[in-house]
């Protein structure tokens, strides 16, 4: 039996690098010994997923060669540990499954058969929570289309991407009113502070940060200039330290927050609710207001051992020049924008360039734009305009104003119209 970390991982072919798998691994360790799927389990899960048309006897074939490789079945035991009992998908903590030679099992099914065994103790999960059925019902659906579609491009068993569909056999997706919901652990750059009388929120920076003149994040987009680096200094009674602007820009100013009257209420590894806009979802103010407050009441009811207080998105829909590119002003899209508190984020104009021109790399000169978002995103690009994801967040104490702008004033609006987000050269 394997007993070092270091040579499950060449036994793999995987490197996890996060330091939380130490710590994981050595919790593993202690756990009492029990079967990684068993054959009952697998076959439960075929079942449910309603493969019957393709060729599932080669899965469990798999399953089969696989109990004569003792020391592969552990390994695949700490990955299930890692990704759905001992940790969360959110985590981003295995991204891949194994990268084996010379093995008779191929890397794709092993990396299958990892996914499959997500499912029965995440079925467990959600009967000890008592989460109706069809919550499991809607991930497995899902999950069943992205075997098929992997089987049918590839004439073999394997799955793709292999991050996402961590989290459908985790069933972790939560279909509640318009939106798509999701336990989330938080781990931006970030730190969230409360006033302690007045109930004010203020998000701010890690140190270390390089904002470009656009006050996102340098090298996004390629837009590589360091305007700056957030700082952080604490005193006994002060946090000095740079302040995201709720519109989702990152200024060259710094706050100071005394100690006393602000508390930390989000940080790195605090858990959020992450949500997912599907296509066709009612997409207005009250819509998203009542499925927010249904959201609340189904996580704190099922999951109340988590201090849940905001909602987590990160999207284009949120990207802080939207208002620069959206010319239609009472635009549902931009009234539910304003509604919270945006920050800067990682992706860049990819993920407005899928949903928009259903392409990463659109040909601006040729397209032929038939929808106003159509016309306003060549327009902003044309002017040398540079779109990046936006993260949003919405705070539970403030639930009763969505609709009311809670995080601007028109100071805010007035300082965000000064940063235009326009970038010299041609668009590439």
């Amino acid at each position: 039996m394997v007993k070092h970390l270091a040579d499950l991982e060449t036994l793999l072919g995987i490197k996890l690098a996060h330091p939380m798998v130490e710590g994981l691994w050595e919790e593993f360790l202690k756990q009492p010994t029990s079967p990684w799927m068993t054959k009952a389990q697998l076959e439960d899960c075929l079942v449910r997923l309603n493969l019957s048309e393709l060729p599932t006897y080669e899965i469990v074939q798999a399953w089969d060669a696989l109990q004569e490789q003792i020391d592969l079945l552990f390994g695949l035991s700490f990955l299930r540990y890692v990704i759905v009992i001992g940790s969360h998908p959110s985590y981003w903590l295995v991204k891949h499954g194994p990268r084996l030679e010379n093995n008779p099992i191929s890397n794709s099914m092993l990396e299958l058969l990892v996914i499959l065994s997500l499912i029965p103790p995440s079925l467990q999960h959600h009967h000890r929570r008592g989460i109706r059925e069809s919550f499991a019902n809607f991930n497995l659906n899902h999950l069943r289309n992205y075997i098929r579609n992997y089987y049918q491009s590839h004439q073999t068993w394997g799955i793709e991407p292999f991050g996402w569909t961590t989290y459908l056999a985790a069933l972790g997706l939560l279909p509640i009113g318009q939106l798509q919901f999701m336990h989330h652990i938080f781990t931006d750059p970030y730190k969230v502070y409360q006033h302690v009388e007045s109930k004010e929120i203020k998000v701010l920076c890690n140190p270390g940060l390089a904002i470009n003149r656009i006050g996102q994040f340098t090298s996004v987009n390629g837009v590589n200039d360091v305007t700056f680096k957030t700082i952080w200094e604490e005193t006994d009674e002060t946090i000095i330290a740079h302040a995201v602007h709720p519109k989702g820009l990152v200024l060259n100013q710094v706050v100071h927050l005394d100690r006393m009257k602000w508390k930390c209420i989000i940080q790195s590894g605090s858990p959020v609710i992450d949500f997912h806009i599907p296509t066709g979802a009612k997409y207005d103010v009250d819509s998203i207001k009542q499925t927010f407050l249904d959201a609340i009441s189904f996580f704190q009811h099922h999951y109340p051992e988590h201090p849940y207080s905001a909602f987590w998105c990160v999207s284009w829909l949120y990207s802080p020049q939207l208002p620069w590119i959206i010319s239609n002003q009472s635009s549902k899209i931009l009234a539910i924008q304003e509604q919270g508190y945006l920050c800067p984020a990682t992706p860049g104009e990819k993920s407005l360039f899928s949903f928009v021109f259903h392409t990463e790399k659109p040909n601006l000169e040729a397209y032929q734009a038939k929808t106003s978002l159509e016309k306003d995103v060549i327009h902003f690009l044309n002017r040398n305009g540079k779109v990046n994801a936006g993260l949003f967040l919405y705070f539970f104490q403030d639930i009763d104003q969505f609709g009311q702008k809670p995080y601007l004033t028109s100071k805010d609006e007035a300082t965000f119209q000064t940063i235009q987000p326009f970038v010299e050269g041609k668009h590439v």
